[in-house]
């Protein structure tokens, strides 16, 4: 499995009901380092989203 998956199974164990992933910034690219982080941005149902509001991880 690669690791875009793991990412994946892992947002959609959290968020189910996630309609997107959108995955930005320098990981996965040519520029990552080994100590880059991961951006990411979900797009949940707007019900959802308000209900499930965590804030930073």
């Amino acid at each position: 499995m690669n690791n875009e998956q793991v990412i994946i199974d892992i947002i959609c164990g959290y968020f189910p009901d996630v309609q997107t992933i959108y995955l930005f910034g320098i990981w996965g690219t040519k520029y990552e380092w080994p100590d880059s982080d991961i951006d990411i941005d979900l797009l949940l149902n707007p019900g959802k989203a308000k209900k499930n509001r965590m804030g930073p991880i």
